[in-house]
């Protein structure tokens, strides 16, 4: 049958290990986020078989001063409805993160972002089986440190078997569709693996990688 469908919430600002499974979010374009971790030391957050649509910020939030220790997403669909800017906002630590057999599609910005100028960090970051089009930016976008500080956004970075298109279209800034800024230092010792990814119709302003 139907998802359960919960409309234009408050956020559900998670405690503890939470999981969520075969539940639509919607935010109505009222909503600012569907799930965040503000100000809570969380555990686990997983999802299954959801969908988020017409957020006004993102549709997960991850805090800074904020860790997180899995994020699991399996089988979702974010659907940013072109007025989302971005599904997941990093500003906290994920110390592992998985996605995979999720669609992300029509954001205004990114689909995956972290920004270390609040710290932000996505340890061993792996996306498998995974559909990215229509955002506006890049896919996975790891940003800069904020005035040259070395530090790290992201450890271990695996993209493998996912498609990506119609990315980047509203960039002026040469946005990478996946991009790991040389700022937020991937460290010798750390690995990336992209493997079997089809990328087509990326604005031609941006680098691939």
């Amino acid at each position: 049958g139907a998802k359960p469908v919960i409309k234009n919430s408050s956020y559900f600002k998670i405690h503890a290990t939470t999981t969520f499974i075969g539940i639509t979010f919607d935010g109505q374009n009222t909503s600012n986020y569907a799930i965040t971790t503000r100000g809570e030391a969380a555990k686990d957050l997983i999802l299954t078989n959801c969908e988020f649509k017409n957020f006004k910020e993102s549709n997960i939030c991850i805090y800074e001063n904020t860790t997180l220790t899995t994020l699991d997403i399996d089988s979702c669909v974010f659907d940013g409805t072109s007025t989302t800017p971005v599904a997941i906002y990093g500003k906290g630590i994920v110390t592992q993160t998985t996605i995979q057999d999720s669609e992300f599609k029509n954001y205004t910005e990114y689909c995956i972002y972290a920004n270390d100028y609040y710290g932000a960090r996505y340890d061993n970051l792996t996306i498998n089986n995974c559909l990215f089009h229509d955002c506006a930016y890049s896919a996975v976008f790891l940003a800069n440190a904020k005035d040259g500080l070395e530090k790290q956004s992201c450890s271990d970075f695996t993209l493998t078997n996912s498609t990506i298109y119609n990315v980047g279209a509203a960039s002026t800034k040469g946005r990478g569709v996946v991009e790991l800024r040389t700022n937020s230092n991937i460290a010798s010792d750390q690995e990336v693996l992209i493997d079997h990814v089809t990328l087509y119709n990326f604005a031609s302003s941006d680098n691939a990688w």
